[in-house]
């Protein structure tokens, strides 16, 4: 397996994953999968990591465990692929196999300590998810599967308190048995390591000369709901939802963490001022879907196939009139192909006497020389008119 095929793997699942072309990001990992099967001695490693990283900020968890798994058959024990493997596991509720890898890691004299770190932090997710699993209804193991994942967590900030994303989790599990009035004993203060990272985070923006990284904006999102900063918490989940070091993995992990551990929801405060900022990032990040599971269907809903008002239905000749329509229509995009507006061809006579040629219109807070207008320089985009498949640099 060359090094130019895995780049041309890597290419592809880029622009099915850019594209929200779940199924061909798919069938592109079952193709990587075969090559790895019959070629285990050539695997470079590094180049895999980076499209499993990929894969993971859009939360492909089924093309991940399906790679790792090859991986791992192949006679590889990176501790990274295993600890990938096993979070995809537990995304996909499969908790028992994904503690066994992590204990693994945890037990592997070779792992090193961030690894070891990482792996302790995922076991107390485990724990987490089983007992969010568990406490939909009264069950007596909830106390104990609560209690071992904040133990699982508190030996990660033990291991390293500068490792913030197990402190917060220690708080968000603490406060959330107080509201089920259980207790543990031996247990820090909630308050008091909210507080420590509370200042450990300011100060470390303080000191920043970047914006802060996605993790850290999470991070102080739960923060400042475990210390009441309800106003503070809805400005850091809008920072953190146009962030853009925020994927789809990103946004998802700390909205699950508002709704299934702290029990927020978008019809009361303080959520409803957070968690809808969250849900409309994901839904960017994930492409515009949505997704409706059939218990939240009422059972009365009828006339499903009915006609509402006055839009009759339309021909197949009208769709594709809308469909030639679009080739006139332009998506702005980043060299990097995001889409930061859109633009349309007219006809230069329209606003320029004497013009014979096409112009390409878009916005000024899009594309604009004047320094007021926010707009990018127009050498600094692309065209890409979607509908002719055909994109166009700027000068």
């Amino acid at each position: 397996m060359s090094g130019q095929e895995i780049d041309d793997f890597e290419k592809d699942l880029a622009g099915a994953l850019l594209s929200y072309d779940w199924p061909e990001a798919e069938r592109i990992c079952g193709e990587l999968v075969r090559l790895i099967n019959n070629q285990p001695e050539e695997i470079p490693l590094p180049k895999i990591k980076r499209i499993i990283h990929r894969l993971r900020r859009k939360r492909r968890f089924n093309p991940i465990s399906g790679l790792s798994e090859a991986l791992l058959s192949s006679g590889g024990q990176d501790a990274q692929i295993r600890r990938q493997y096993a979070q995809s596991l537990i995304d996909r509720d499969i908790l028992s196999a994904a503690e066994l890898v992590l204990r693994e890691i945890v037990e592997d004299p070779k792992s090193s300590n961030g690894e070891k770190l990482e792996a302790i932090g995922l076991t107390g997710r485990v724990y987490k998810q089983r007992f969010v699993n568990a406490s939909q209804v009264e069950n007596e193991r909830k106390a104990a599967l609560l209690e071992r994942a904040v133990s699982e967590y508190l030996s990660g900030y033990r291991l390293s308190e500068a490792s913030y994303w197990h402190t917060i989790n220690v708080v968000a599990l603490l406060m959330r048995a107080e509201r089920e009035d259980l207790s543990f004993e031996g247990m820090p203060d909630p308050q008091g390591l909210a507080e420590g990272i509370f200042e450990l985070l300011s100060a470390k923006e303080a000191e920043a000369i970047e914006e802060p990284k996605a993790w850290e904006l999470a991070t102080m999102l739960e923060t400042q709901i475990a210390l009441g900063q309800y106003d503070e918490a809805a400005a850091t989940a809008s920072a953190y939802g146009s962030s853009e070091d925020a994927d789809a993995f990103e946004l998802n992990s700390p909205l699950r963490q508002l709704v299934e551990i702290w029990q927020l929801n978008d019809k009361e405060p303080p959520g409803d001022k957070i968690v809808p900022i969250l849900h409309a990032a994901l839904l960017d990040r994930e492409g515009g879907a949505v997704r409706i599971e059939s218990k939240d269907i009422p059972n009365e809903i009828i006339n499903l196939e009915g006609v509402f008002g006055d839009n009759a239905p339309k021909t197949i000749t009208w769709y594709k009139q809308g469909l030639e329509k679009t080739n006139s229509i332009a998506r702005i995009e980043t060299p990097d192909g995001r889409g930061i507006g859109t633009g349309a061809l007219f006809s230069g006579s329209d606003f320029f006497p004497g013009s014979d040629g096409l112009v390409l219109m878009t916005n000024a807070h899009v594309v604009s020389k004047h320094p007021a207008d926010s707009g990018l320089m127009a050498h600094e985009v692309k065209a890409n008119f979607q509908g002719a498949s055909e994109t166009f640099e700027i000068e």
